[in-house]
């Protein structure tokens, strides 16, 4: 979670959309919103966390953050 808030720190096009992307059941929490807070606090609830698990996994499959990754022609080491 560490790793995400660093990458989303700077990059705006991460920063944006996990700041606008709403976890299910969590009062309309943001992903980043869940991620900052975890991080401070240490817990988070096994509802929240699964439903958070989703949500990465729904935008690590989005051309929202990775389409330039995946129709790059480069070695994926390089990437």
């Amino acid at each position: 979670m560490r790793n995400i808030l660093s990458i989303t720190a700077r990059d705006a096009l991460a920063h944006s959309t996990l700041a606008s992307a709403v976890v299910p059941g969590s009062n309309n929490e943001s992903v980043l919103n869940v991620l900052s807070h975890t991080v401070q606090t240490g817990s988070i609830s096994k509802e929240v966390a699964k439903r958070l698990s989703l949500m990465l996994v729904s935008l690590a499959r989005s051309d929202t953050l990775f389409a330039t990754m995946r129709h790059s022609n480069a070695p994926a080491i390089q990437l």
